[in-house]
């Protein structure tokens, strides 16, 4: 028998909130163990994320190991290996998102850490991604809060979706016509599992 449509609605609903709830409480289905940088000069990018991660280093030796909390599962590890040639064409090496302060004010105090503003994607109602660079220009990307996020429905009915933002004024993409919602917000609730 198949649940009728306010019972479907409200089992999304429950869902939601639950996956909410275990995030909250620290709990998460991935968890990330470790990612490695090659970099020119391991101590300097060493105290680069030790700062943004709020992380200590826990290991000197061929590599730079520096350990950061991942909630409730416990601890990640970042590798800062000593690259011994150019490094070519980087991928984007984290996507990061801030638990508490807005997009723009993480952006900020990145930006204040040493890292590069390399693009914008606004998405709509204030919500995109921002593509940054460590001082050596390793690129990792940094999303809307899920702060932000969950305040899209009230945006959407207060607000036009391409509103002068002045954080967003010189967005690389900007949102599209027709489309109803932002795609970081459908696509980040699709991926938190069911």
């Amino acid at each position: 028998m198949r649940p009728t449509i306010m019972e479907a609605k409200a089992l999304s609903f429950w869902k939601l909130k639950f996956r909410l709830y275990l995030q909250q409480e620290g709990f998460m289905s991935l968890q990330v163990r470790y990612t490695i940088i090659d970099c020119f000069d391991p101590s300097s990018q060493a105290k680069f994320w030790c700062d943004v991660l709020d992380a200590k280093i826990v290991g000197i030796g061929e590599s730079i190991l520096i350990e950061y909390s991942s909630g409730i599962l416990g601890k990640s590890q970042i590798y800062l290996n000593q690259a011994s040639s150019a490094i070519e064409a980087r991928g984007k090496i984290l996507w990061l998102r801030p638990e508490v302060e807005t997009l723009e004010n993480e952006v900020s105090r990145l930006l204040d850490l040493g890292a590069t503003l390399t693009a914008k994607r606004h998405y709509g109602w204030g919500l995109g991604e921002v593509d940054m660079a460590d001082p050596e220009g390793n690129r990792f990307v940094v999303s809307s809060s899920e702060a932000e996020e969950s305040q899209l429905d009230w945006l959407m009915e207060t607000q036009e979706r391409d509103a002068q933002i002045p954080f967003w004024a010189d967005a690389e993409v900007r949102p599209h016509e027709g489309e109803s919602r932002p795609a970081t917000a459908v696509f980040i609730h699709d991926t938190r599992g069911s």
